[in-house]
C-alpha cells in the first residue's frame, strides 16, 4: 500500500500502508511473546489435546494464531482509514477467512484464532489512534500543528 501510494502520490494510501505495516510488526512481536509464554501444542499433535506449557511445542506454539493476529491488525487499520461499509465488509471478510482457514486446516484451535483475531484488532486500533496523522505520516494538505 505504501508503494502504491508513493507511486500515485496518494498520501492517504501511503499513510495507510505505513500504519498497517506498523500494526503488523507490533502484532508479530506480541504473537512471539505469547507463543514463547504459552508453549501450546498444535491441534494436530497428541490426539488434539492442546495442552499448554509443553516444551515440545517450542517456537511453533499454537497459541495464538499468527495469521489471525497479523491479518486482523492490518484489517483494523485499513477498515478505519477507508470507512465505506463495503470496503469494511471486504477487509474484515478477508481477515475472517484467513483466520477460519487456520482452524479448518487443523493448524489451530478455535480459541487460538479467536484470541489472535481480537488481539490483532486491538493492536490495529491502538496503532491507528497513537500514530494517525503523526508528523511522520502527516498529509501535505493539513495545517501544521499548533
Amino acid at each position: 500500500m505504501y508503494g502504491a501510494g508513493f507511486l500515485k502520490h496518494d498520501d492517504h494510501l501511503r499513510e495507510t500502508g505505513l500504519l498497517s505495516g506498523e500494526a503488523q510488526i507490533s502484532a508479530e512481536i506480541f504473537d512471539s511473546i505469547i507463543k514463547l509464554g504459552s508453549f501450546r501444542e498444535r491441534s494436530n499433535a497428541d490426539n488434539f489435546s492442546g495442552k499448554f506449557f509443553q516444551l515440545s511445542a517450542g517456537t511453533d506454539s499454537s497459541f495464538i494464531s499468527g495469521h489471525a493476529i497479523i491479518m486482523w491488525s492490518a484489517a483494523a487499520v485499513i477498515a478505519a482509514e477507508y470507512p465505506s461499509p463495503w470496503k469494511q465488509v471486504g477487509v474484515y471478510s478477508g481477515a475472517t477467512a484467513t483466520a477460519l482457514t487456520r482452524v479448518l486446516a487443523e493448524k489451530h484451535f478455535p480459541t487460538d484464532v479467536l484470541l489472535g483475531s481480537a488481539a490483532g484488532w486491538m493492536i490495529g486500533h491502538y496503532v491507528l489512534r497513537a500514530h494517525h496523522h503523526h508528523p511522520i505520516y502527516r498529509r501535505r494538505h493539513q495545517d501544521p500543528p499548533l
